[in-house]
């Protein structure tokens, strides 16, 4: 069950070397953990390197920054993968741990199992301490890919909100996904806080396919996130703003028909839940 972890770090000074000596700690450790700096300006870049006699490996991209955040984190992450499979050609999995994540000592250990349980299971995740999980979408802070999904995807898309396109794209090409009852502890918050954020949500799943009654229906579910009511409208009216205009669509039609045939059979498996778990709540009453 041999596995390379990947971190891709910016500046993070404050949190790296909480998640480094998480990973190091792992009851199953990697073997080989590649870190890429994206360019910092702060400590990063000295205090990743003092964990090159522990087995570290450190990589600086200086290239251009793109002024869409997400796509310098998807070529760092493309690069670092290219770099894993020239130092450990035969790794079987890819654990991509985000810089501000802190895993417990077994996480790797447990969804190494589960996934050695589930040969068709492409991607996995724990789950953030204190947040909610739909049990199909892992969360991109601390996933753990199979080689041969990784392989089918050709690395992350550069786009924003890859890592939902990533999950999308995994079940279109066959593979399961899923998320495991393990916590992890996300040190920085990546909760949306400004009307910017909300913004940007509306228009990413709106490039990404996913149908305006989805985003409708997923608003009511954010409505008690900062700035409440306020940033779930402006998440809604974005998606419908770019519905109007009628953008360009990035990926094929083939792709838009799955994502809307995803997001249906994930809020019908949600409603069956819920349902099951109020009628069982009213039967102990």
């Amino acid at each position: 069950m041999s596995y390379v972890a990947l971190t891709v770090a910016r500046n993070e000074e404050a949190l790296i070397e909480h998640t480094i000596q998480s990973v190091l700690s792992q009851t199953i450790p990697p073997q080989k953990y590649i870190i890429i700096d994206d360019g910092s300006t702060d400590g990063t870049p000295d205090i990743i390197k003092s964990y090159r006699d522990r087995g570290v490996t450190y990589f600086r991209v200086n290239d251009e920054r793109h002024e869409v955040k997400s796509y310098n984190m998807c070529r760092a992450i493309n690069i670092g993968h290219k770099l894993a499979s020239s130092i450990s050609p035969d790794w079987c999995f890819s654990l991509k741990v985000d810089a501000d994540s802190v895993l417990p000592a077994d996480y790797a250990e447990n969804l190494l199992a589960f996934m050695n349980r589930h040969p068709n299971l492409g991607a996995i995740s724990g789950r953030i301490r204190g947040r909610k999980a739909v049990r199909t979408r892992p969360s991109d802070g601390a996933k753990l890919y199979r080689r041969s999904c990784w392989d089918a995807l050709g690395g992350v898309d550069y786009v924003i909100g890859f890592d939902t396109y990533a999950t999308i794209r995994c079940n279109q090409l066959g593979f399961e996904t899923f998320v495991s009852d393990i916590c992890y502890d996300e040190l920085r918050t990546s909760k949306r806080k400004s009307f910017s954020g909300w913004y940007l949500t509306g228009a990413t799943r709106y490039y990404l396919g996913l149908p305006l009654w989805h985003t409708f229906c997923v608003g009511f579910v954010y409505l008690n996130d900062k700035p409440y009511v306020i940033g779930s409208l402006i998440m809604f009216f974005t998606h419908l703003l770019h519905t109007f205009i009628g953008r360009k669509n990035r990926f094929d039609p083939d792709y838009y028909r799955f994502a809307r045939w995803y997001v249906l059979q994930e809020t019908i498996n949600r409603v069956r839940v819920l349902f099951h778990t109020t009628i069982a709540i009213i039967s102990k009453s």
